[in-house]
């Protein structure tokens, strides 16, 4: 899915007015932001989920590690999705669920989510009608792609 052309001309436009000097920061990962973005998300510095990876020309693409701890909790979301047809999104570092078209769930989803994170060590980004699990703020390590 690549995003609207007009986008895609103004970040044109922005690569060619200022050179190295523009980045692309978003809770999404960088895989979905090539995806999005196309030839554009190699034009700049990208940082995705929230941080916890990044990638430059001069340095490469380096990413924490996913924990253990990530897989169990996101697993919890999937299930409570699953058994109340709301919708799970799958990140490199995280894991959201989203309630927007069920918004009696939130307290149940944010009560869960809040109870995931403090079992799990996790971070809990809440979002608009979602809630999303990701690592912590970590060390990020060089990539081997």
């Amino acid at each position: 899915m690549l995003v609207d052309q007009r986008l895609l001309d103004r970040l044109d436009t922005l690569a060619e007015r200022f050179p190295g000097r523009v980045a692309i920061i978003s809770g999404r990962s960088i895989a979905q932001l090539d995806e999005m973005l196309g030839r554009h998300a190699q034009l700049f510095a990208v940082a995705g989920s929230h941080g916890a990876e990044r990638r430059t020309p001069e340095g490469g693409h380096v990413a924490a590690e996913r924990p253990a701890s990530l897989e169990a909790a996101a697993d919890a979301l999937r299930a409570f999705a699953d058994a109340n047809g709301l919708v799970y999104e799958a990140k490199s570092l995280g894991a959201g669920l989203h309630y927007r078209m069920s918004p009696a769930f939130e307290p149940d989803a944010v009560r869960l989510a809040e109870d995931l994170a403090a079992a799990h060590g996790l971070t809990l980004q809440r979002g608009k009608m979602m809630v999303e699990l990701r690592t912590p703020a970590t060390r990020a390590r060089p990539c081997a792609n």
